[in-house]
């Protein structure tokens, strides 16, 4: 037998039950879809249900565009204990060693993994599309109906196309497999399964995290100023979608109305272009950041957390800046001057630098 085909017959073998795993939750997923739409659409007496009763029209994009956003969330805490068993080899002194004296270079073996696990997160992902399109079929025809009647009726219409169904689902698609990137590559430099997946997650959840932080720090020192300009530069709606995309906030803006007879709740897609944009940018860098790390790392080596240390010092210190933010309200609240924002900044450059210095003393003693 050819000695790839073995090592993907091998990797596929792990991981069919994650495979199996995941049709059976992309299954569930279209269950609560479909009683999502059932709900939506109006009774016999033309009238909407409870659930729905703050609508004025039904749309198929945007019930799907609600739940893949709290699909997202749930999906990446799935793949994070996904990416813990794939890499489990990585992370086993006894293992990494046995599979290094074997004919394959680690290369070879990281390819082999990220193809598997890449081809079972698009093969779920796109079993839920089909899903997906057969709803559609059997209730856009009857939301068309009851959205006739409106004046606006074109608007909404042109903004509930084939077409935006696709792209949120292919929105779905990449924002899972950049997140995937970011998994691999901190598998491969963190010889810890549990803390590879941990600080994945905290380097998805930075972007919006630091976005959050940012807003906060401007708002309270240019309060009239931040207000204008986010009104009048939609780059800054823009960010807000881009740095949302990995916890769910990627599919659409905001809602506006338009102003007739009735108040119509159409969708705004925003800026989906940049979120598609940044997420294939992410997913091609980290994928090729991985490969090649892999490439030239020592696979034998072990006995440290992260042994790259330029990987060890970036990481080290985004995590002490990130944590002294709540860490500096916290401080703020307890002695009573929360609402002082320079407070808040000093003690947040303050807590900072002490958890750069403890995590730079007891740097040894977590990489035993």
């Amino acid at each position: 037998m050819n000695r790839k085909k073995a090592l993907y017959q091998y990797e596929f073998a792990a991981m069919k039950w994650f495979l199996v795993a995941g049709l059976a939750c992309a299954f569930f997923a279209l269950l609560i879809l479909n009683a999502e739409y059932r709900l939506g659409i109006p009774d016999a007496y033309g009238e909407m249900n409870l659930v729905f009763s703050d609508r004025n029209y039904i749309s198929f994009s945007k019930i799907l565009m609600d739940r893949l956003s709290f699909l997202v969330p749930a999906t990446l805490v799935a793949v994070a204990f996904m990416t813990i068993f794939q890499f489990s080899d990585y992370h086993n002194r006894n293992q990494r060693e046995y599979i290094v004296s074997l004919p394959f270079t680690q290369r070879e073996r990281f390819a082999a993994k990220y193809i598997v696990g890449a081809s079972i997160l698009t093969v779920v992902i796109a079993l839920f599309g089909a899903g997906v399109f057969v709803l559609r079929s059997m209730y856009f025809q009857l939301m068309i109906k009851y959205n006739l009647v409106y004046p606006e009726y074109p608007v909404i219409y042109g903004n509930d196309t084939w077409f935006h169904t696709l792209r949120s689902l292919l929105l779905l698609w990449l924002v899972i497999m950049a997140a995937y990137s970011v998994f691999t590559l901190l598998h491969s430099v963190v010889t810890k399964g549990i803390m590879a997946s941990l600080i994945s997650l905290g380097i998805i959840v930075a972007p919006a995290y630091l976005l959050y932080m940012s807003t906060f720090y401007v708002y309270s020192f240019f309060e009239e100023f931040f207000l204008s300009y986010v009104d009048e530069h939609m780059w800054m709606y823009t960010t807000k979608q881009i740095c949302t995309a990995f916890i769910g906030g990627g599919f659409y803006k905001t809602e506006f109305l338009l102003q007739s007879d009735e108040l119509i709740n159409c969708i705004d897609y925003g800026n989906a272009g940049a979120v598609l944009l940044v997420l294939l940018l992410v997913l091609i860098g980290f994928t090729a950041a991985a490969y090649i790390i892999n490439g030239r790392q020592d696979g034998a080596k072990f006995g440290m957390l992260i042994p790259i240390r330029w990987i060890r010092l970036i990481i080290g210190i985004g995590a002490a800046f990130c944590l002294a933010f709540p860490l500096a309200l916290l401080v703020a609240f307890c002695v009573g001057v929360d609402g002082n924002i320079i407070f808040v900044t000093l003690m947040h450059a303050v807590i900072c630098v002490a958890l750069a210095l403890i995590m730079k003393k007891s740097e040894k003693r977590l990489n035993r």
